[in-house]
């Protein structure tokens, strides 16, 4: 399948908006990945190919994922890219989802999601996402 693919523009088919069965031909690698064939994408591997995820993730939201992120699957299953279930982040948010480090939380104030330990959470903090929502400025 031949598609042309500029970083910033979401992906869509003579007009029609996203959708999944564009992109059910492909396999799952080792690493339990579903992997498409985009060899013109600009994150695609040598080889062309690409995770199915990155690409979904673009196509529902309209923006490119930069280099330095990571398109977390929350649920865990890696199979699974619907838009509920793709999250971008940084590989440092990343790794401290996965090692149990960070738990997502939404901002009391403006309702805006962030990361914090669980540690500070069972202190009573994790209610706002930044001392000016904690301490608005009259």
């Amino acid at each position: 399948m031949k598609s042309k693919c500029k970083i910033g523009k979401p992906y869509s088919r003579n007009g029609r908006s996203w959708s999944l069965k564009w992109f059910d031909e492909g396999f799952v690698d080792s690493r339990g990945y579903f992997r498409v064939y985009m060899p013109d994408h600009p994150r695609a591997f040598e080889n062309g190919q690409i995770l199915r995820s990155w690409v979904a993730y673009e196509a529902y939201h309209g923006v490119a994922a930069k280099k330095g992120d990571i398109i977390h699957h929350k649920n865990g299953n890696r199979l699974d890219d619907s838009k509920e279930n793709l999250e971008k982040v940084t590989y440092r948010i990343h790794g401290d989802i996965h090692k149990g480090t960070k738990i997502k939380c939404t901002c009391r104030n403006c309702g805006k999601y962030f990361y914090a330990k669980p540690s500070y959470i069972k202190r009573g903090g994790g209610q706002h996402c930044s001392l000016d929502c904690r301490w608005p400025k009259t």
